[in-house]
């Protein structure tokens, strides 16, 4: 039995719009994944300015303090 030459024409193109479809879902997958890196590693750095800002918070209070106190003893 032969096939219809447009049908083979079909099952063609559908295998290759099939391969298409899957390497675009390959990188699609890959883009979610850099991107969630790229999300958690915005994530730490604002946690870490958060900190460094604490700190010199607390350092300019310790200075402030000892300043004062240094000041009252003479």
């Amino acid at each position: 039995m032969q096939e219809h030459p447009e049908r083979r024409q079909n099952d063609i193109e559908t295998a290759l719009l099939r391969r298409d479809v899957e390497a675009l879902t390959e990188k699609v997958d890959l883009l979610s994944r850099q991107v969630s890196d790229l999300v958690r590693a915005w994530e730490t750095a604002t946690y870490i300015v958060a900190v460094v800002k604490w700190m010199a918070g607390m350092a300019s209070a310790i200075t402030i303090i000892w300043a004062a106190l240094k000041g009252f003893k003479q």
